[in-house]
């Protein structure tokens, strides 16, 4: 990432779910959130969503998940300046 980005934009993927449950994308000084990134209601599902996120000054975001297990994977597709 570029220096002096602010945000980026991003796809976020989950694959093989367990349950319900939820990932959330957040500034990396967040203590909570107030919506989640993507959010699956059972189990074996693979599915997708984008979203934007703002950076901080070390340009890192922080993940919250919640609820089944999930493996997950963010793919950076543009940012801010």
């Amino acid at each position: 990432m570029p220096g002096g980005a602010t945000a980026v934009t991003y796809n976020l993927a989950c694959s093989q779910t367990e349950g319900a449950g939820f990932v959330t994308l957040t500034p990396v000084d967040a203590t909570d959130f107030s919506a989640a990134s993507i959010n699956w209601t059972a189990a074996g599902l693979d599915i997708s969503n984008a979203g934007v996120v703002k950076l901080n000054d070390s340009r890192q975001v922080k993940a919250f998940c919640g609820g089944g297990a999930t493996h997950f994977i963010v793919d950076i597709t543009g940012f801010f300046r």
